[in-house]
């Protein structure tokens, strides 16, 4: 071929060549900036217990995350507002959790109408494509902000809202994480809410309350981003693939319904088998039922994907929990985390009560039976839930304790000289003669946000009889 001919060829192409080269790198600065494109960061699983046999769970229920200094706090003494805002919700975050340590979460993420009455807000239709998009970009924010705090530290990237401990090192969010009207942009919220405890490198988990979603993302966006997001446990709903039956699961309601599992202490004879379950279930938002608008309720779906999952985690551990040293236990024993109380909880105002009853029940007018499928189901021992902010009480239900948190978040509704708080479950094993064995018994206490951190309400939810 003639080089006259075959010259202006290999310029073009060289132009093209170029021209994509150029094309590439503005995109990826326009959606990535200068980071290389991250996967999420996996915890060290399974979750188990420690080797002093405990598993403690720290529960930070309705912290209403907004927009750090900006967002102001509600209901504190006069002396205390001026310099209030969401970064106390952080602090108190920070103390607690340093004075813990194990953790994972669970709770309504970010808040949006202060009180009861929630205003709900349409959400844009995003698709997929854009949620993972955002993600890259907030994990982009996620780092530069780490760099930044390396000169002036700051305590607005270190919110954690609605949070819930599980021992060996796990926390548990149960809904109201994010104040919507507050939280102008979701997913950042969410980012600054739990950068800690992605920081911290430990397993945690979540689930959505009634305000969440009332900001930039619908339930399903907020799960699939809590899902993707660094050492964070929590799945969007069960596979389709229901092991039970070899078959495909109807579809289930809400976002946010898993179990967790958890393991025995490293070494002991149970150390691979499961000794205590977690369930967590999406209790909704807002509904309206025969005309009349209430709060939202777990569904029957939800209520028969719970059965089916009980029903084969108690098959498989029901051999492996016999001891070979002339110890036995019981089946293993589960808990129970949503946000939104059942119609049942209101009973317990004229019922011996271990914690303080404040407020009225905010609960669905829908009774879809959840009592009665815990008490059939025979292995939920406690219940643990969120959204009456002033309620920090157990009480006890047809053999099951149901357990408030108490508000944590000092942008959501509280009471003024009443201390925020949060309450801490901790599981213990038995003691065989050689080894570990299952859950002998259920503890919880509460620790408040002062000078001390006082601890109070010490009590047993369950213990082997």
């Amino acid at each position: 071929m003639d080089s006259e001919n075959w010259r202006p060829s290999l310029l073009y192409l060289a132009f093209l060549l170029a021209i994509l080269h150029l094309t590439q790198n503005f995109l990826s600065h326009f959606f990535l900036g200068n980071e290389t494109v991250r996967i999420k960061k996996n915890p060290n699983l399974p979750l188990r217990f420690s080797s002093d046999g405990t598993f403690k769970i720290l529960q930070v229920a309705d912290m209403h995350f907004g927009s750090g200094s900006l967002t102001r706090c509600r209901d504190v003494l006069p002396s205390e507002f001026e310099f209030c805002s969401d970064l106390n919700t952080t602090r108190s975050l920070h103390s607690t959790s340093a004075y813990v340590r194990d953790q994972i979460l669970a709770g309504d993420h970010i808040s949006s109408m202060d009180g009861l009455i929630t205003r709900l807000i349409c959400a844009p239709n995003w698709s997929k494509v854009t949620v993972k998009l955002k993600l890259l970009k907030l994990l982009q924010w996620q780092s530069l902000m780490k760099e930044e705090e390396e000169e002036v530290r700051t305590y607005e990237e270190d919110v954690v809202v609605g949070v819930d401990i599980l021992n060996s090192h796990t926390f548990l969010r149960l809904g109201d994480n994010i104040f919507g009207s507050s939280a102008p942009d979701a997913a950042e919220s969410l980012f600054r809410a739990f950068g800690p405890v992605m920081e911290s490198g430990l397993p945690w988990a979540a689930v959505l309350g009634n305000h969440d979603q009332e900001s930039t993302m619908n339930r399903e966006e907020l799960m699939s981003l809590i899902s993707l997001m660094d050492y964070s446990v929590s799945q969007i709903n069960p596979s389709d693939d229901d092991p039970t039956k070899g078959g495909l699961m109807t579809k289930i309601d809400g976002f946010g319904n898993y179990d967790l599992r958890v393991y025995g202490a490293p070494g002991s004879m149970l150390a691979n088998s499961t000794v205590l379950n977690l369930f967590f279930l999406d209790s909704g938002d807002r509904a309206v039922y025969q005309g009349i608008r209430t709060y939202g309720w777990i569904k029957e779906s939800q209520l028969h994907w719970l059965r089916r999952v009980s029903q084969e985690f108690q098959g498989q551990n029901e051999d492996s929990l016999h001891s070979t040293d002339g110890i036995s236990t019981i089946k293993p024993p589960a808990l129970a985390f949503f946000h939104i109380p059942i119609p049942e909880i209101p009973q317990l105002f004229n019922k011996e009560i271990v914690g303080q009853f404040q407020e009225a029940v905010a609960c669905s007018r829908v009774n879809s039976g959840v009592l009665q499928t815990f008490v059939s189901m025979g292995d939920v021992k406690a219940v643990f839930i969120g959204h009456d902010h002033t309620n920090d009480f157990c009480g006890n239900l047809d053999g099951i304790w149901f357990c408030y948190g108490g508000g944590f978040g000092y942008h959501g509704y509280g009471k003024a000289g009443w201390p925020r708080r949060a309450r801490i479950i901790q599981a213990e094993l038995e003691k065989g003669k050689n080894s570990w064995m299952g859950v002998q018994r259920i503890l919880t206490w509460k620790r408040l946000d002062d000078e001390k951190l006082s601890k109070i309400d010490d009590q047993i939810l369950w213990q082997v009889s």
